[in-house]
């Protein structure tokens, strides 16, 4: 019977997380792709559009694109393609439902290390309806966040497995701990021998957690904190009685747990190389650009704001401008609270480890973007939390409750016999309730007031201007969402903005360019292109939008097929003529120089290209620009089009 209603029991904190889940993110269901980063990802993706065919898989496993090496989230975006097509509802469904997976793996992970029920019951709320996790979910692009967290919390699981099985040394628990695995005798004994099988698994999901997003490459030191807390596989500063290990038997067993993690580092070395050699394509910011000093002022900054939207999670926004120098105060602050909450819970690791375990999870896991090795421009985001947060809403929630047990053993000791106890319990218990079920309303709501600033472009980039200061990111994706929408006078406004705030920054000039383009500014168009080529040699959008303006451009004084061609060589040269769109340019710049058997060669060789990767739409296209080169004519855009 008590089996029973402990499993009754669990079932329904999953049904709960699960239902409060999706009462949060509902509205994400009726959301459409946004033009941060999406496109990339998804929409404009010939290979992620193509679906799961033997090309994209290769590309797949082969590609740096994004500056990123993460094989797993092209395949899921791609099976996301193939099942439901442009239908981003279905695509944010599958987001939600890992989302909601995670949850219910955050709390089966706490629950088998800790035997702490609805502590960790509790975190795994937080993890689900906190504010700064809005951004992974309702962000489509961010897909590889909920896949490496997904495929990370079963490694950790399946570790944790492994450790229990493999320990030699019986638990000593605390109080509201379950027993470890080791001592619930005939179902270890049948299981023992199977330990080195969840071993592999641990080490198999760590692989696919590093597939999808390198962020994963700390938790073979999370492991180590785990076998440090709870596990208790290395006795240090648990108990005073487990300190008396002898010197010898603590190296032993130190040197045992570190050498088990042997391949998970080895593992993450190696993609921490891949994902540097990947984001050196222009991703990674140069010393030059962001000395050390500034990095490490943004870091220490960066680490108190994460504390403090977790606990007061005000003022998001889906970009936060680098400052590139903080004040020498708030620099201060930062290290001074840092500090102070550091030595506060290490003072305590003796009587109270859980604190300090959860507050090294939250400050280890965020290590690699914390920004000491620049990827991008900004100075923190909202989806860098998603997993280290669980380390946060773990110390404060076993840290809220040690301080109420010792509150309570403080009161006991001086209460007089016979007073009594069970209606003080009982008070503390009932506001320890109704003090939690308010801090998870308060985060749902604020949830899902969080959750509509995603539902376009446009209003999720107007919100980060309202939060932010001269945030030319902000400006630039709501220039770019406004041009979209039609009202080019507001979206040039925005761009010019974007360019003025960031002069070197070539995609701003590239859309700027476009939209002055759409605006029949053909000349300042044909400028802000040469200059983001001048800024980025390599950079294809500007190298092929130019190419197609300067060949097919409505206006005899724009164009200029010599040097269109060579920009739309230069640009497939790089791509290898696999991008239909850049061999089809080449095929108008030639049509432009009147060398139109090339042209023709040219646009079958683009529309051969399209058909491999399953883009009809694209390929109907090269069919009817050939005919157009086949009569000896060169295309001539519509004057209020742009590339």
């Amino acid at each position: 019977m008590g089996r029973n209603n402990h499993k009754r029991r669990a079932t329904l904190v999953w049904l709960a997380l699960g239902a409060v889940t999706v009462a949060v993110y509902w509205p994400v269901l009726q959301f459409g792709f946004i033009n941060y980063d999406d496109s990339e990802y998804v929409t404009q993706n010939p290979y992620v559009r193509a679906g799961l065919c033997w090309p994209s898989v290769r590309w797949a496993f082969t590609t740096f694109h994004i500056w990123n090496w993460h094989p797993i989230t092209w395949l899921s975006h791609m099976l996301d393609w193939q099942l439901f097509g442009p239908a981003a509802g279905a695509h944010h469904a599958v987001s939600l439902f890992f989302h909601i997976m995670n949850a219910l793996l955050v709390y089966g992970l706490l629950w088998r290390l800790t035997g702490a029920f609805w502590r960790s019951a509790l975190v795994a709320a937080l993890f689900a309806v906190h504010p700064l996790h809005v951004e992974s979910v309702a962000w489509i692009s961010e897909r590889k966040d909920l896949l490496c967290v997904f495929f990370g919390l079963l490694s950790l699981i399946a570790y944790v497995r492994y450790a229990a099985l493999a320990s030699d040394t019986p638990s000593s628990r605390g109080p509201g701990e379950a027993p470890r695995l080791k001592e619930v005798g005939s179902i270890v004994t049948r299981a023992g021998q199977h330990r080195w099988l969840w071993y592999a698994l641990s080490l198999l999901l760590f692989a696919f957690g590093l597939m999808s997003k390198p962020m994963v490459v700390t938790f073979p030191f999370l492991m180590l904190l785990f076998d440090w807390w709870p596990l208790r596989r290395i006795p240090l500063f648990v108990s005073r009685d487990e300190s008396k290990v002898k010197s010898a038997d603590l190296k032993s067993r130190v040197c045992r747990v570190i050498v088990e993690k042997l391949p998970f580092f080895i593992m993450g070395g190696a993609s921490c190389l891949v994902t540097f050699l990947a984001q050196s394509g222009g991703a990674v910011v140069a010393l030059a650009a962001l000395p050390l000093s500034g990095r490490l002022a943004n870091a220490v900054v960066a680490y108190g704001l994460y504390a403090l939207k977790l606990v007061w999670p005000s003022h998001l926004a889906a970009f936060y401008p680098h400052p590139g120098v903080w004040p020498a105060w708030e620099v201060t602050l930062a290290v001074t609270a840092l500090l102070l909450i550091s030595v506060a819970l290490l003072t305590q690791a003796r009587k109270h480890p859980a604190p300090v375990m959860g507050w090294l999870w939250f400050l280890g896991t965020l290590v690699p973007v914390i920004g000491i090795v620049q990827a991008g421009s900004q100075s923190m985001a909202d989806r860098y939390t998603y997993f280290p947060a669980i380390g946060f809403f773990l110390m404060v929630v076993w840290g809220a409750a040690d301080w109420k047990q010792a509150s309570g053993s403080s009161s006991a000791i001086h209460r007089t016999p016979g007073s009594g106890g069970g209606l003080g319990a009982g008070i503390g218990r009932r506001v320890s309730i109704v003090a939690s079920v308010a801090v998870l309303a308060v985060c749902a709501m604020l949830s899902r007031s969080q959750v509509h600033y995603w539902r376009d472009s446009e209003v999720l980039f107007s919100r980060a201007l309202e939060v932010t200061a001269e945030n030319p990111t902000a400006h630039f994706y709501l220039g770019n969402a406004l041009v979209e929408k039609g009202n080019l006078v507001a979206g040039i406004s925005h761009l010019q903005r974007a360019v003025e705030l960031k002069p070197a920054w070539p995609e701003a000039h590239n859309s700027l360019a476009y939209a002055l383009g759409l605006g029949r500014d053909w000349s300042a168009a044909a400028a802000h292109y040469r200059e983001a080529i001048r800024l980025w040699p390599a950079f294809l959008p500007a190298l092929n939008n130019l190419a197609w303006l300067l060949a097919t451009g409505p206006e005899d004084r724009i164009r200029n097929g010599a040097e269109a061609v060579r920009l739309a060589e230069e640009a497939c040269r790089i791509t290898g003529f696999k991008n239909s769109l850049m061999v089809g340019t080449l095929a108008a710049a030639y049509a432009e120089c009147g060398r139109f058997p090339e042209a023709v060669e040219t646009a079958q060789k683009a529309n051969a290209v399209a058909l491999e990767l399953g883009d009809q739409t694209l390929a109907k296209i090269h069919l009817e620009l050939l005919e157009i080169y086949r009569s000896h004519r060169p295309y001539r855009q519509p004057a209020g089009q742009a590339p």
